[in-house]
This record gives C-alpha cells, structure tokens and sequence, in this order.
C-alpha cells in the first residue's frame, strides 16, 4: 500500500527558476549559496535527472566534501521523512510532493551517489582527460607528476643543451651571476614567474634595448653644464635640473662600456648595480617619467631635444635583469618542460585545466564538448568568480 504524499518544504529562491538555460545566483557569504545548492540538486533529481548526469564544480576540496556530505544527508532526509515533515498548506510551488515515484527517485539516487560528480575544476578536468584520453589527444595512462621537479629536470636540461649552443641566453646568464645570483636562485625566480597567471611583466626587446643604446649620445651626456643650460632654457623646474643632470652623468660610463662591449645583458646588469646605489637613488625622478611629462611644456631643441628623447628611449626600454632573463630564457624551458610532458605521459596540477581548454579549442573540440553535454545535463558552478 502506498504512503500518503509528504509536501516537503522547498526553498522558495528554487520557485520559478528554469532549469533550460544558464543562470546566475549572486549572494553575498553567508547567504545561503550551499544550502541553494543542494537543493537545487534535489529540484534535478526529482525532475528526472540522475546522479551521473549532473555536474557541480567547487572552489576547494573542503567545499567539496561539505557539499557531498550535505547533499547525501539531505536525500537520507527525504527518503527517510515521515507525516511530521509535512510542510503544511505552503504553496504548490514552495514543496515538493513526496510520493512513492518522487521516493524512488531519491532513493536509487542514494544508492549511486557514490557515482556523483561533485569536484573541484582540477578534479573535474582529470576525469576529463582519463575518460575522454582520445578525444584529447592524450596517453590512455597518464602520470601526475610535481610541477616543480619537472620544472627543475627541464631547467638543467636546457642549461646542458640551450647555453652551449647559443650565446644569447649564456650571455643573460654570464650577467645574473654576476649581478650576485646563483643558479638555484635563477631557477627559483624562473618557477615562480613561469606559475605566475598573466603574461610576464615588464615586457622586453633585447632589439628594441640595442636600438636605443645605439642611438644614445654619450658625448653629450658627458656634458653637465650643455645638459643644466638646456634644462633651465625649456623652463625645467630647477629643483630637478641637478638631479636629472646627475642621473645623466652617471649614465654615461656605461654607455661608453658598452659601445665597447656590446653585450645588453651585461648593460642591464651594471644599470641595476646602478639603480641600487644610493646616491642614484637620490637623483628623483626617471628622466623618462619626467621628461616624457614635461617634453610638451618646454622649448628643447637640437642637440637638446635629440639627447633628451634619445634617454627617454633608452629608460624606456631597460628592464631589470631578472625580467629579462626571463624573457629570453624562460620560453625555451617550457617548451622543453611541455614536450617531456608529452612524451612521457606526465602533466601537473595545471595541466589538467590546460589540457581540456586546449582540447577544446582544438581540432576535435567540438566532439569533445558534445560528449560532455551528452553526459552531463546540468552543470552547477560554485564560486564562479574564481580565476580558474
């Protein structure tokens, strides 16, 4: 004999809501998200879904097992609730009718749920790759490996091959030790920029660097008084005549080093030994942050006009040492990191987000998206504002 129907309370926020297209909840913490949640995944279990074909992602492991844990404890609820969680004479679209087909619903849904995919993105993305391993264009066995040792075997191994073949990158190198840096400490200021999101900044040319130190007139920075006369002259503030004049002075000597030498690096290295002295500290503002701001409420002309613009150029495109390093040497360690990776069989923790959105960009990612949405009809996003 059938049990009478329980009318069991329902969040009202779930009244109403269309479960056939995209939504958004924006609520504040503490608000009542996790408790939306889980609801809303009784709402989809009762409207035909089953536990496998429903897809919630988490920001964290722990809001993962909160989650799970309250949705399991929620249907153990329902299909265990008795005439006392009647929710009375609320209305129709504020309950759920419990009867024996919605009690069937919930309770083949407790029996599978250890088949619930409820996980974080990176979890959510391995299935991904270890199910659909030819969709992605992967190994059928792949390895998780950690980043930062293979970060560190790729590093070695391009210091081994990339520095005895080229001399671009030993250069760079030749100049971060003598700047004081060891290997270790390069590699450990590599890594963090390589795990950094966005792209690398400042941005550098070594071309752009060697076009402005060509260009820079040694002869007439060597010159204070041509320099002070020409600031005073196009109405500088002379609180930052001397400054400026000392800043270009001190300059001078290393242009005039590497006209002999030639080596950008080994420029970027001595102008941050520079940067790091005290007294070029004291000399104020950059002339590129001054002269750029001021260029258009001055009178400069000739020589002065050309040596000012030539040092705004050449300010303009140095970088500290460490950023461009990065710049010329980075790029050929993670290429070298990414095809170990593939020819192994190996990804990080990264490469699971990485390896899908690539997947999915790709030539097969078309198929790939109608097999996900063949196999999942809903997709519920905790914390969509995260990053990843």
């Amino acid at each position: 004999m059938s049990a009478s129907p329980i009318r069991y309370r329902k969040p009202a926020v779930l009244e109403g809501l269309p479960l056939d297209n995209h939504v958004v909840i924006e609520a504040s913490a503490g608000t009542g998200k996790t408790y939306t949640l889980e609801h809303l995944y009784i709402e989809l279990l009762l409207r035909g879904a089953t536990v496998d074909q429903i897809l919630v992602v988490t920001f964290t492991e722990k809001a993962t097992m909160e989650l799970r844990y309250r949705v399991r404890s929620k249907l153990e609820e329902m299909v265990g609730a008795g005439p006392e969680a009647d929710a009375g004479n609320l209305p129709p679209g504020q309950v759920w009718r419990l009867d024996d087909v919605a009690r069937a619903k919930l309770l083949q849904a407790l029996q599978l749920f250890d088949a619930a995919v409820i996980a974080t993105i990176h979890a959510f993305c391995q299935r991904i790759l270890t199910e659909y391993a030819f969709a992605n264009r992967q190994l059928f066995t792949l390895e998780q490996v950690d980043r930062r040792h293979v970060f560190s075997v790729a590093f070695k191994e391009a210091l081994r091959s990339d520095f005895a073949r080229n001399e671009r990158p030993r250069r760079y190198l030749r100049a971060a030790l003598a700047f004081g840096m060891d290997v270790e400490q390069i590699e450990e200021r590599l890594y963090a920029c390589a795990i950094a999101p966005g792209r690398l900044e400042p941005s550098y040319s070594e071309a752009a660097l060697v076009a402005a130190l060509q260009g820079a007139p040694v002869a007439l920075l060597e010159d204070q008084d041509l320099i002070g006369k020409s600031l005073k002259k196009s109405g500088v503030d002379g609180r930052k005549i001397q400054p400026i004049t000392k800043r270009l002075e001190a300059l001078a000597p290393l242009l005039t080093r590497y006209l002999d030498h030639q080596d950008p690096a080994r420029f970027l290295q001595e102008f941050e030994e520079l940067s790091n002295d005290n007294a070029f500290k004291k000399s104020g503002m950059g002339v590129l942050e001054y002269i750029v701001n001021n260029l258009r409420a001055t009178t400069l002309e000739g020589a002065s006009e050309q040596m000012f613009l030539a040092v705004a150029a050449l300010e303009r495109t140095t970088v500290p040492l460490l950023p461009a390093l990065a710049h010329e040497f980075l790029p050929g360690v993670l290429q070298r990191l990414q095809r170990r990776k593939q020819e192994l069989g190996h990804y990080d923790f990264d490469d699971m987000r990485s390896l899908v959105r690539d997947s999915l960009l790709g030539p097969g990612g078309e198929q790939l998206a109608a097999a996900l949405r063949k196999r999942y009809r809903f997709a519920l996003i905790d914390e969509f504002q995260d990053t990843d």
